[in-house]
């Protein structure tokens, strides 16, 4: 599980064009379900100095700031439904950065790719992170028990850099944080 939160900084438009900074944190770990999200942006918006002292209602609002969504941009309209349905995703994920690198690795590093569908693909993939390619190929190599049957003499000559080249022209992929992703 993720132990990073994921919040919003969301501010109220009209106060915001009078000049004054009025809006609210929402920590989505603090809430149950998107409701209290909007419960949230509702209360801010209904607590609008400029809203009381014009005697109107504050309706719109905007994202002016957020942290967390495994480091994906929050654009400041992002719709509700697509950062809860984010956060909901992102939190079961034992390792959020190493699937955002794998989305980045796929072309599609957005909120809307935050899916089950992806997730799955991802887990399907994901083998890992490591420091070189080849440490890679010797964690696979061991566990496949490659060379349990060589004789150690002859196993010191084994060419696991060439083996690593071999790996990663078809059957895997690095990305440039180190997260190794099968490509079957």
């Amino acid at each position: 599980m993720s132990t990073e939160h994921n919040s919003i900084y969301v501010a109220s438009l009209y106060d915001y064009n009078a000049g004054i900074l009025h809006g609210v944190w929402i920590d989505f770990d603090t809430c149950l379900n998107v409701d209290e999200v909007w419960e949230a942006i509702h209360a801010m918006l209904a607590a609008s100095p400029t809203a009381k002292r014009e005697g109107a209602p504050a309706e719109e609002w905007a994202i002016h700031d957020y942290e967390g969504f495994g480091g994906i941009k929050v654009s400041e309209n992002e719709t509700i439904s697509t950062l809860w349905q984010a956060h909901e995703l992102l939190s079961d994920l034992d390792d959020p950065e190493a699937f955002i690198d794998y989305l980045g690795t796929q072309g599609q590093v957005s909120l809307s790719e935050v899916t089950e569908s992806n997730i799955e693909a991802f887990q399907d993939a994901y083998r890992g992170w490591y420091r070189s390619k080849e440490e890679f190929t010797e964690e696979l190599i061991e566990e496949l028990g490659l060379l349990s049957n060589v004789d150690e003499l002859l196993s010191r000559y084994f060419d696991y850099e060439a083996f690593a080249h071999d790996l990663f022209m078809s059957d895997y992929y690095m990305s440039e944080n180190g997260y190794v992703f099968s490509s079957y």
